[in-house]
């Protein structure tokens, strides 16, 4: 493990050990250290690219908000072993749950579609707390001492992770009646598996295979984000994706 896996390992081990009180603090120093020393100059460029009309202050002002809310979303992430279903409930307001029901009722699972935005890791405890299964793809990051601390902690908290290359696990999970959590940001790593859409001006390569799996196996799709509304606190909404 390198000298930065180790560091980031220990403040992760920090941050996980610190009261409740201190969640909000801890998250601030951690947006600084990551917008200084983590891309930011690709952050500011993406920024710019999105509003290019923007002056320098608020891109700067921006890139912190977005920095700020991703080290709050860690923070809470390495304070999930803390809240119970229960707890995940009253923080998380999702909206047209019925529906979500209603759909795995059909008995074919259900695909959730959702990005690195607001809390990602507690929309699938939510979801889990109405008493759905839930599974995530799982794409193996870099850092692999960071990869097993994400797959304990959703295991600890009694979700399942399948390898975004099991596509028989996928198919396995949607047609035992689960929802299949995605996130669909991030770019794939060969060309076969996406295609090109444009993304402020630019053509950009997204997934299809949930799409692909949606029609294998019949399953509904459905996008899911929340959106931060106060400290520890989230509402979200569930819509059908027409196919």
């Amino acid at each position: 493990m390198g000298l930065k896996a180790r560091l980031a390992a220990r403040i992760a081990d920090l941050v996980r050990g610190l009261p409740p009180f201190l969640a909000e603090p801890a998250g601030f120093v951690i947006a600084l250290l990551l917008m200084a020393f983590h891309g930011r100059s690709t952050a500011l460029d993406n920024i710019t690219r999105a509003y290019p009309d923007m002056t320098r202050r608020q891109r700067w002002r921006l890139a912190f908000a977005s920095y700020l809310q991703m080290a709050r979303t860690l923070v809470e992430v390495l304070h999930g072993h803390r809240y119970s279903d229960e707890d995940i409930r009253r923080r998380v307001r999702l909206d047209n749950v019925d529906g979500l029901g209603e759909a795995l009722s059909r008995g074919h699972g259900v695909i959730l579609l959702s990005g690195h935005y607001g809390n990602w890791e507690w929309m699938g405890r939510r979801v889990k707390a109405e008493g759905h299964p839930f599974a995530a793809l799982y794409k193996e990051p870099k850092d692999e001492g960071f990869g097993r601390r994400l797959r304990a902690t959703r295991e600890d908290a009694g979700l399942v992770t399948i390898d975004h290359d099991d596509v028989r696990g996928a198919i396995g999970w949607l047609r035992s009646g689960g929802a299949l959590g995605v996130i669909m940001d991030q770019e794939p790593h060969l060309a076969r598996d996406g295609t090109l859409a444009p993304l402020f001006g630019r053509p950009t390569r997204t997934h299809v295979g949930p799409f692909k799996l949606a029609r294998l196996v019949g399953a509904p799709v459905f996008t899911i984000f929340t959106r931060r509304v106060g400290p520890g606190r989230y509402e979200g909404r569930l819509e059908p994706f027409p196919l």
